[in-house]
């Protein structure tokens, strides 16, 4: 069996794509295959696809626009790997990085989800931003001690280059469901942490380009914290709490001040102000949440 299936989901982006599986085809494993499937309208990323001349790369073009959605589930039922590592289009992976992860499958066996830390990068390929470093060095944790931990505090996941997973729990928790608008990826993640334990590393071989292309951007502030609602529900729904009524509220307090924050950055002040007003009564629930993020995150 094919040990780890890169996936790349690609859409009208042929000078992105080539970055993208540039960096994969570098490492000269036969550990891997690479799966490229092609929202497009045009053949531009095919020929870009066939310019590389690689035998592990397996290239499908959809004959019409299938989503975001078919074309990741796609991808994810067609795969062959034991493992998963989605690829956006336009982020890349660091030289080595490919065996960094083939190594990684050996050296903490028979986890279901590992989650890197990435590098944000502007157009001029200026490292802008870092996730944070972890203190402790690599963390592995069950299933549910994860869970309890990713409560409160952002989506330890990042975003879908950063991690990589068992293809059969993945497929075990129904693939990439429709209960969320674009945050695919974070849903699944936590869904699978049902199965298994996940491995947390201080690597950072993951490069995301921000631009005003990316996906995130056009998905409105409503779609986001519906999102992000979704997904503390399948967390609480799988895992229950120990204080349910008090967890609770701090995560609600988090998500109303969250968005607030998002509507103020979108220039939707009256948005704004509506949430700082359901916002303000729920003060010491969001204390609760920097309080339990501090002493119980992954950091």
């Amino acid at each position: 069996m094919i040990k780890l299936s890169i996936c790349i989901p690609t859409y009208n982006r042929p000078d992105f794509l080539y970055r993208a599986v540039a960096s994969v085809i570098s490492s000269k494993t036969d550990d891997i295959e690479i799966l490229v499937f092609d929202n497009s309208e045009s053949s531009d990323s095919e020929e870009i696809i066939n310019s590389f001349h690689d035998p592990r790369i397996v290239y499908k073009r959809h004959k019409s626009n299938v989503g975001m959605l078919g074309n990741w589930n796609a991808l994810l039922y067609t795969a062959n790997g034991e493992y998963i590592k989605f690829l956006n289009d336009d982020d890349w992976f660091d030289f080595g990085a490919i065996d960094m992860f083939l190594e990684h499958l050996d050296v903490y066996k028979g986890a279901i989800i590992y989650n890197y830390r990435a590098k944000y990068r502007n157009k001029f390929d200026q490292v802008v931003k870092m996730d944070s470093k972890i203190k402790s060095g690599n963390v592995r944790l069950s299933g549910i001690d994860a869970a309890r931990k990713v409560y409160f505090g952002s989506n330890k996941f990042g975003v879908p280059s950063q991690s990589m997973f068992r293809r059969e729990e993945s497929l075990l928790s129904g693939g990439f469901g429709q209960e969320m608008s674009y945050a695919l990826d974070v849903r699944l993640m936590a869904k699978m942490l049902y199965y298994g334990d996940v491995v947390f590393l201080d690597d950072v071989p993951v490069n995301i380009l921000s631009h005003p292309q990316q996906a995130n951007k056009f998905f409105t502030v409503g779609q986001k914290i519906k999102d992000q609602q979704e997904y503390y529900n399948i967390l609480f729904d799988t895992f229950g709490s120990e204080n349910p009524a008090k967890d609770r509220s701090a995560v609600n307090s988090f998500i109303a001040w969250h968005e607030a924050a998002l509507n103020f950055k979108s220039g939707n002040l009256i948005s704004a102000i509506k949430a700082l007003n359901i916002s303000r009564y729920k003060i010491s629930g969001l204390k609760e949440f920097i309080r339990r993020d501090i002493i119980g995150g992954i950091s």
